[in-house]
């Protein structure tokens, strides 16, 4: 009955059992992938994988504790960004445990839509020149998605083409406000 229900919520919704192996996924889930989601997201994210192997750290570790608390009989919320190529987006992810050994439901509901400021549409030749550094890599945030400038200040910048379609030289780690974001308490 649960399944059904789920699966056929517009809402992006799945659950997820005790080991953390994502059981089911609704509708909205898999158009929310389909339409915003880097190629494979489904492969990484969907029904049958662990919910937490497509996650570097330090997410992992964040994500981790966060369905902990859940799976202990708390509502574990966290506040996110997840942009759009020219939507700054901010959702609420919230874990709510079920019946034990049932596992839990994870809902991702989007609170803030609006246009993206500040984003950057560069030329191939200019992203190279700013973002690449001297081994040839591209830093990207894993959290976010913004662009590490390679040579000068500790800036990160949202570029438009690497959000699109990262280049095969991206290597992903957080940047320095999503650390401290992942770093916060539980609540």
């Amino acid at each position: 009955m649960l399944a059904a229900a789920l699966e056929s919520s517009d809402s992006i919704l799945y659950r997820v059992d005790a080991d953390l192996r994502i059981l089911t996924v609704s509708d909205g889930y898999r158009r929310f992938a389909e339409h915003n989601a880097p190629l494979g997201f489904l492969a990484r994210w969907g029904e049958g994988c662990d919910v937490l192997g497509a996650i570097d750290d330090p997410q992992r570790d964040f994500y981790h504790r966060m369905y902990r608390h859940a799976l202990e009989g708390h509502i574990a919320e966290n506040d996110y960004e997840c942009h759009g190529l020219r939507r700054w987006r901010l959702f609420r992810m919230r874990i709510i445990s079920l019946e034990p050994g049932e596992g839990c439901l994870v809902e991702h509901a989007q609170i803030i839509d609006r246009e993206l400021v500040g984003a950057l549409d560069l030329d191939p030749e200019e992203i190279r020149d700013r973002y690449q550094d001297e081994f040839g890599v591209i830093m990207q945030c894993a959290s976010c998605r913004k662009t590490h400038l390679a040579r000068g200040w500790d800036r990160w910048d949202w570029v438009s083409d690497l959000v699109a379609q990262p280049w095969p030289n991206v290597r992903y780690r957080t940047c320095p406000t999503c650390i401290a974001h992942l770093r916060a308490p539980l609540r």
